[in-house]
């Protein structure tokens, strides 16, 4: 059952089942504490003292399908007020309206009778006619009217199995759209705005209606990363020049509801089309990808990270660095490169056992950290071996990173052995610079670094001899 507008502020008409429970609303106008919604029972919006009175009007409605004008008090947003109930079952289930007055509801039923009223007082208009002419009912008029009845009657029939058709497709899509977790919008090119969403995109970033409701569907931009806002209008330029069916994807961040940035993606295409051709409204779904960026940031590490030490290992280490010497030259500034190799680990893994060495590796890479700074790239290549690429701002940059290792490594305590004994952490360190920037390589560095530790590594065995 369909009606056209029902006084908006003074009345209610749905549509429920057998259990109460509401399946359409048709007008909304009262302003109740509980909003009436799809999927809800209609027994919420009624005063607690109420909810007896409710039952038996239901109830009634059920066993006589009809009820008419039962007072029932309702919850409304700043009061508690007795308003007229009445109710008739229909073929979509049982058909409800609530008003503020008798006579509002008199007027609301009115408007439900009215064109179920109107064929039948063509009807009777007709037959006076037929009577006072003395015509059969073959004849005339009324004949006339009964063939085109008979034809608006199976007009009627096949509208109604179309609108069945269409609405069973419009809950299909509806259930889709309320069960979906993404975000499903659509966007409006010409007036810059969302123009419809399955719910506020700001609900992905924590944020409800009570906490921020300033938030509109179009506050998220808002919210957006600095980067991000600088792309927005960006992906707005390509939305226009997108062919149909063609897909493009955006992921960016936001801030929640918390204060911390989290990853959204946006997947748009073209939605609808102006006379002309130029694309007017791009249809979007936005989801959450926060936890998909953090997991593959992790596999990202790990597989750039050394996992006994925390240190680059080769492959970060030559990444970072390639880097940072493309940086340093384009600055200007010359860079250093610095080698270093655990002495004697293999008799200290015969000696004290594999935990040992593990711990002369680890003393090494903390060494190593306290010497370097934030912006110096360091490394285990592998083994025993460990790098750190030095960019030198001032004079001597290499050099007095070698001479804080150096200090470092001689405050590094010794390490046990199983019997008690004590074993110090020897390594050898070597260095080589490159104060040309622009032809520097990390390559030859690397070389010459390895090239000099080694030389400290031979002088050390020959003195020992």
């Amino acid at each position: 059952m369909r009606t056209p507008h029902l006084y908006p502020g003074s009345g209610l008409a749905v549509v429920c089942d057998a259990d109460g429970v509401v399946t359409e609303v048709i007008e909304a106008g009262l302003p109740t504490r509980h909003p009436v919604r799809t999927g809800v029972r209609l027994a919420e919006i009624v005063d607690v003292e109420s909810c007896g009175k409710f039952d038996a009007f239901f109830t009634g409605l059920i066993e006589r399908g009809t009820a008419f004008n039962d007072e029932i008090n309702v919850a409304l947003t700043d009061a508690i007020e007795a308003l007229h109930f009445s109710g008739a079952r229909s073929a979509d289930g049982f058909l409800v309206l609530v008003a503020g007055t008798r006579t509002d509801l008199l007027a609301m039923v009115e408007e439900f009778l009215a064109m179920n009223n109107e064929l039948v007082n063509m009807v009777r208009t007709l037959r006076k006619d037929e009577i006072a002419d003395a015509r059969t009912p073959s004849q005339g008029p009324y004949a006339d009217f009964t063939r085109l009845n008979n034809e608006l009657v199976n007009v009627q029939r096949e509208l109604a199995r179309r609108n069945a058709d269409l609405e069973r497709g419009r809950r299909l899509i509806q259930s889709i759209l309320d069960t979906t977790p993404s975000v499903i919008h659509i966007y409006d090119l010409e007036r810059r705005r969302t123009v419809y969403a399955n719910r506020p995109l700001a609900s992905l970033l924590g944020f409800a209606e009570e906490d921020r409701s300033d938030l509109g569907p179009d506050g998220i931009v808002d919210l957006l990363h600095p980067s991000a806002a600088e792309e927005f209008s960006g992906h707005l330029d390509i939305a226009v020049s997108l062919e149909d069916g063609q897909v493009r994807e955006w992921e960016y961040r936001a801030l929640d509801s918390l204060g911390a940035w989290r990853w959204l993606s946006t997947r748009y295409t073209v939605f609808q089309r102006l006379g002309d051709g130029r694309v007017s409204q791009i249809l979007g779904a936005t989801e959450d990808v926060t936890d998909r960026r953090n997991a593959q940031q992790r596999l990202e590490q790990l597989a750039l990270v050394d996992e006994l030490t925390g240190l680059y290992n080769r492959r970060g280490f030559d990444l970072f660095a390639r880097q940072t010497v493309e940086q340093a030259a384009r600055a200007g500034n010359p860079t250093g490169m610095l080698f270093a190799d655990v002495d004697g680990l293999k008799a200290l893994n015969d000696d004290f056992g594999h935990a040992a060495g593990d711990e002369a590796i680890r003393l090494t890479a903390d060494a190593l950290r306290r010497s370097t700074r934030a912006a110096d790239v360091i490394g285990r290549l592998g083994g025993d071996e460990f790098a750190a690429l030095v960019v030198e701002t001032g004079p001597g940059g290499i050099d007095m990173l070698v001479s804080r290792l150096q200090q470092a490594l001689a405050d590094t305590p010794p390490i046990p052995g199983p019997g008690g004994e004590e074993r110090p952490l020897a390594v050898s360190v070597g260095s080589a610079r490159c104060d040309t920037p622009g032809e520097c390589r990390l390559e030859e560095l690397a070389e010459a670094a390895d090239e000099a530790m080694y030389a400290v590594k031979r002088a050390r065995k020959s003195d020992s001899r």
